[in-house]
């Protein structure tokens, strides 16, 4: 059971479309972050001819390893690392 009060007459439809409106903003917010970096990282990413080392310590890392997977699962040969030596990526 929640810890939080439940306010009287607490409509969860709209706080869903509430937060539903905020993401709908956001999302398209990120339109401005597909330039030509973003054409460049996914065709290093395709023509990778090794593995594609995702990295990240923290919450990044946890996001790290779910894109290593995702990348895996999908025929990109990758793994995640939060320790890095010269020489395994570019």
């Amino acid at each position: 059971m929640s810890h939080v009060e439940l306010q009287p007459g607490f409509d969860f439809q709209q706080a869903g479309k509430e937060v539903l409106a905020i993401e709908r903003e956001c999302l398209a917010e990120l339109d401005q972050y597909i330039n030509q970096n973003f054409t460049l990282a996914c065709e290093k990413m395709f023509w990778c001819k090794g593995k594609v080392v995702v990295m990240g310590m923290g919450k990044s890392g946890h996001i790290g390893r779910k894109m290593a997977a995702t990348f895996a699962s999908t025929g990109t040969p990758s793994f995640s690392s939060i320790l890095v030596k010269p020489r395994m990526v570019i």
